[in-house]
C-alpha cells in the first residue's frame, strides 16, 4: 500500500512523526517547540514555523512532499 499525501497531511497535523526512505536515503518528519522539521538523517534539517507551511513548502531534491509521497517506503509512524 502506497503512503498518499492526504495520509501525511493527516500524521503531520495530529502531530505524529514520521522516519521513511526516498531514494535510497533516510528521512524524518518531527515536531518541537520551535516548529516542524524536514530532514534527511544527519544532514540538513530545515525548520518551518508550522505544521502547515511544511505540507506546503517542504521539498526533498527539488520536488515537494505532495508529489513524493507515493514513492516513499515509510519505516516508521509515532
Amino acid at each position: 500500500m502506497s503512503y498518499t499525501f492526504d495520509d501525511l497531511v493527516n500524521d503531520v497535523t495530529t502531530g505524529r512523526e514520521i522516519h521513511f526512505l526516498y531514494k535510497g536515503k533516510e528521512y524524518s518528519i518531527s515536531h518541537s517547540a520551535h516548529g516542524s522539521h524536514l530532514c534527511e538523517f544527519y544532514q540538513n534539517d530545515h525548520t518551518f514555523p508550522t505544521r502547515e507551511e511544511l505540507l506546503t513548502n517542504g521539498t526533498i531534491a527539488g520536488k515537494n512532499l505532495r508529489d513524493i509521497c507515493p514513492h516513499v517506503e515509510v519505516l516508521a509512524i509515532f
